[in-house]
């Protein structure tokens, strides 16, 4: 009996060993359920409240959540039963502690809003709530951690509650995701969550939304136009979105801003004209990444030194989808899809000899490039007008040796389990042959002019390519902020140098060395003496070519300036 009672005992502490390791050792992720509303009394501002849960079989943990880019004003943090817990407002985060088995509720607003590069990042009216995940969500700070495990599961199941007002619809990509890994965080904060006044125009897999309150029907056209672009990518990736949502938008009300209410995997909301070009280009390279991220979910193309090559490749099909768009929406944009790498090309040309010393630089340079000045102008060159000549000059070397197209998006997409396999060393060693070496040192890690003069067009008028040099100018101007008031634009026209094409000064003047001039002036005589203008300006104002502060010198200084305008008289 005894030896019975000694067995029943063991048991029991081994038992209770056993629970005790068990509990120690074992860690369900917590679950995170928000609820948002707009609020009624300030514009642009979103009422949030979140409510985070471990399990009892979990431990306790210190949790930090990321407020780096949000405009966030915490109301309170409490735990299940509603007491006051101390919860630390740092500068880029909140930190709290949540116990085995418990619940911290946090109430925070959230001012949506802020003016990107495409727009208003979100809005609210009367009629709608429109945001992108990453403003309003508040997520761990695992997520934005370089070396953190992309496929480790930090939260067991989130969930989103829109309390919408009366008369409002609920248009969301997903409210719920299960066991969320860096790619669903990276997605949601991406994408874009709406209510209001909406109206369905077409549902099924693709569905399109508009507000009421525009009175009109998107057209017929439009509807195709969209369906046009969304079935050239599911061809292309072999693969359909499920449930994609396009929501197009007016211009924000009382201002002429244009509004981004996100744009991920399941979703994009801005504002949409349906005869603008560039509208319909910024529509394709959002389904480019919906298509791609929802197949390739790594973080290596969202960061240095590879996320320009991706934004280049999604560039470079924002270009060739055109040409897959209805024939009477490309009559109504004043579209040329056969045209678009030569304007594409116009500008980098026009750009990179025009301020060689902020221009000119290797695309592998990209991280050095964001810290430096005007990096972010820098920044934009490289990605939408760099990238994709160089994604196209790999693509038509690829093509001259395999002919088959889309070489490299199909060899990144066989290989997206593959990191290894997904180097810059192996997608060129497998795409270009012995080609490769010569072209990563040349275009990769060296910043010599890509060498696409065969993009040459002989229908391309005069005005055409200066329509092409004003746009990218104006661009520039809306990309310098990292040199506010020092980087002026002109309106570039042929008149002064009908003044001046012949005098001698303009005929011997140099903006670069004769083989390149040559090719420029082969590939666009516009290009070629604008060029010329430019660099004569310099010489008569005493101003370096090289001069980082080449524009504001010529463009801004009165001195100057009146010297420029006596020498053309």
């Amino acid at each position: 009996m005894r030896k019975s009672k000694k067995w029943i005992l063991f048991f029991f502490c081994l038992t209770a060993l056993a629970v005790g390791i068990f509990f120690v050792c074992f860690d369900r992720p917590y679950n995170m359920h928000y609820t948002v509303e707009a609020s009624t009394t300030q514009p642009n501002v979103l009422e949030i409240s979140l409510d985070i849960s471990n399990s009892i079989l979990s431990k306790g943990k210190r949790l930090s959540l990321y407020t780096g880019d949000k405009m966030i004003a915490l109301k309170s943090c409490v735990d299940k039963s509603g007491d006051r817990l101390p919860a630390q407002h740092l500068d880029t985060s909140i930190d709290f502690y949540l116990g085995r088995g418990g619940k911290v509720t946090l109430s925070y607003e959230v001012k949506v809003g802020s003016l990107g590069k495409h727009g208003l990042r979100g809005s609210t009216s009367e009629n709608y709530c429109i945001f992108d995940g990453g403003e309003a969500f508040l997520l761990p700070m695992e997520f934005y951690e370089t070396n953190y495990p992309e496929n480790k599961a930090v939260i067991g199941q989130l969930s989103i509650t829109m309390k919408k007002r009366s008369g409002w619809i609920e248009v969301t990509p997903y409210t719920n995701i299960q066991n969320v890994t860096w790619a669903d965080a990276y997605d949601l904060n991406n994408n874009s969550f709406c209510m209001g006044r909406f109206i369905l125009h077409h549902n099924n897999a693709l569905k399109i939304y508009t507000l009421a309150q525009n009175n009109e029907e998107v057209s017929r056209s439009v509807q195709d136009g969209i369906f046009a672009l969304y079935h050239y990518y599911a061809d292309l990736f072999s693969v359909s979105q499920k449930n994609y949502l396009v929501i197009l938008l007016p211009p924000s009300d009382g201002t002429d801003s244009s509004i981004i209410g996100g744009a991920g995997t399941g979703s994009v909301c801005a504002t949409f004209h349906t005869n603008s070009k560039r509208d319909w280009e910024l529509l394709s390279h959002r389904m480019f990444h919906a298509y791609f991220d929802s197949i390739v979910r790594r973080q290596t193309f969202h960061s240095a030194p590879y996320l320009w090559f991706y934004e280049g490749i999604a560039t470079y099909y924002e270009n060739r989808s055109m040409g897959f768009l209805p024939k009477d929406v490309q009559v109504s944009v004043n579209l040329k899809p056969e045209q678009e790498f030569t304007s594409l090309f116009n500008k980098y040309l026009y750009v990179r000899l025009k301020d060689p010393t902020l221009f000119s630089f290797a695309p592998m340079d990209e991280k050095n490039i964001t810290e430096s000045q005007a990096g972010g102008a820098k920044i934009e060159f490289l990605h939408y007008v760099q990238a994709p000549l160089v994604v196209r000059l790999m693509e038509d070397i690829s093509f001259q040796q395999s002919k088959q197209s889309d070489s490299l998006l199909k060899y990144l997409l066989k290989n997206k389990d593959h990191p290894d396999q997904c180097t810059y060393a192996q997608i060129l060693k497998n795409l270009l042959g012995k080609c490769a070496e010569e072209i990563y040192h040349s275009y990769f890690l060296s910043n010599n002019i890509l060498p696409l003069w065969y993009l040459h067009d002989d229908t391309y008028s005069q005005k055409q390519t200066l329509t092409d040099l004003n746009d990218i100018e104006n661009q520039l101007a809306s990309w310098m902020t990292g040199l506010p008031g020092k980087y002026p634009t002109e309106e570039l026209n042929m008149k002064t140098i009908q003044k001046i094409e012949n005098r001698s000064e303009f005929q011997s003047v140099h903006f670069s060395d004769g083989q390149t001039e040559q090719s420029v002036q082969n590939f666009s005589p516009v290009i070629d003496s604008l060029l010329k203008e430019y660099a004569l300006r310099a010489n008569i104002c005493n101003v370096s070519f090289n001069d980082p502060e080449l524009r504001s010198k010529l463009l801004l200084d009165a001195k100057n300036k009146a010297k420029w305008t006596a020498w053309i008289e």
